[in-house]
């Protein structure tokens, strides 16, 4: 979790939150997002839109929590801010429609679950000092009280039983084997590269190995030109040798670095899915990787490293021999893609308040108590 601000800064993001909500009633809660009689009200939505900001501002490099910050572009046509903001909205409606499936099915909560609800409120408020301390920092976050934190984990619980309940491992429409294969083909690739950073070196003892620091990280140092200009002659020379069909296992065994040896731990290689990155070089690496085709071996450059990045077709089946760990839950993310594509279908039957939504700016929102 993030470390709590300066009063000042609470203070200024407190002032900003109730000038963009002012229209909300702390009596009267809002519809943003319903199905029927099922909706998340204007402060659950609050919750999640401060949690899924904090979460990309933290976790993506690309994304800057000011007025310049959001209105930057990162793909496009597509600013940090609508990106964010199109990132809540999916997710908000995909939330309302399981609420609905929810109660169609009718499904409860039992005291388990409403337990594990309780503890993990009694962890927030012993994290946070106290209750009072927490319904202070929640406040300044997105302007909810704890009743509405204990709404929040609810929803996400009963999100959770639905896909249990569907398809869990005992759920009434558990994964089939044609379905996890089809996920699989769909949604991976497999990749093999060289990286060469651009920006420092590692420091090396006599022996060859890696220097380490009293704290136990690598000692590296800044490039210089010539060091840079040397790194591109080899990254080049790299991607000649492997079109001219040397064995890529021995080109990472030359040219990448001792930590980044991945022989022996992915003999096969990375396979690689479209999804959420949490920094450039895996950015790189996954986009480029994604784009090619199979057979293809290419070079590519940006601010932080040279690629040279190799697509292989993929192997049948993969997730049955696979000893590299890569693949152990697939059939997880397979049962989720399918639960996310159950919701997504149903988007069409939500209505939203766009009056609302047209409205907000995410510098007016708090940083999360939870990212």
């Amino acid at each position: 979790m993030k470390k709590i601000v300066k009063a000042v800064a609470l203070i200024l993001a407190l002032v900003f939150i109730l000038a963009c909500f002012a229209s909300c009633s702390k009596t009267q809660k809002r519809d943003i997002y319903s199905i029927g009689n099922v909706s998340i009200t204007d402060d659950l939505y609050r919750y999640w839109l401060s949690y899924y900001k904090s979460y990309y501002t933290e976790y993506l490099t690309d994304i800057e929590d000011s007025v310049e910050g959001w209105n930057k572009e990162i793909s496009e046509g597509v600013t940090a801010e609508k990106y964010v903001l199109n990132v809540v909205d999916t997710r908000m409606k995909m939330y309302v429609a399981a609420l609905k499936l929810f109660e169609e099915y009718e499904l409860e909560l039992d005291d388990v679950k409403i337990a594990e609800i309780d503890y993990a409120i009694e962890q927030m408020i012993e994290y946070y000092g106290g209750r009072s301390s927490l319904g202070n920092a929640l406040k300044n976050s997105c302007n909810i009280t704890i009743d509405t934190l204990e709404e929040v984990y609810i929803v996400e619980k009963k999100v959770q039983m639905l896909s249990e309940y569907l398809y869990g491992e005992r759920g009434i429409t558990p994964v089939t084997e044609a379905q996890l294969d089809s996920f699989y083909k769909e949604n991976f690739s497999r990749i093999k590269y060289l990286y060469f950073d651009k920006v420092n070196k590692y420091v090396y003892n006599e022996d060859g190995s890696i220097k380490v620091n009293s704290a136990g990280s690598y000692v590296t140092e800044e490039l210089t030109d010539d060091d840079r200009k040397k790194l591109e002659e080899d990254a080049k020379q790299a991607l000649q040798h492997a079109k001219d069909g040397k064995d890529f296992n021995e080109l990472i065994k030359m040219y990448n670095t001792p930590d980044m040896d991945y022989t022996k731990t992915c003999p096969d290689g990375y396979y690689i899915s479209s999804g959420s990155y949490t920094s450039s070089y895996v950015y790189t690496l996954v986009s480029k990787g994604m784009d090619m085709k199979v057979g293809e071996i290419e070079f590519f450059e940006d601010e932080y490293a040279y690629y040279v990045i190799a697509k292989y077709e993929l192997i049948d089946k993969a997730y049955k021999t696979d000893k590299s760990g890569q693949l152990l839950h697939l059939d997880k993310y397979a049962a989720e893609n399918l639960f996310n594509k159950l919701l997504t279908d149903m988007s069409s039957q939500v209505t939203t308040d766009d009056d609302y939504l047209s409205k907000i700016k995410l510098i007016n929102i708090g940083d999360s108590v939870s990212v």
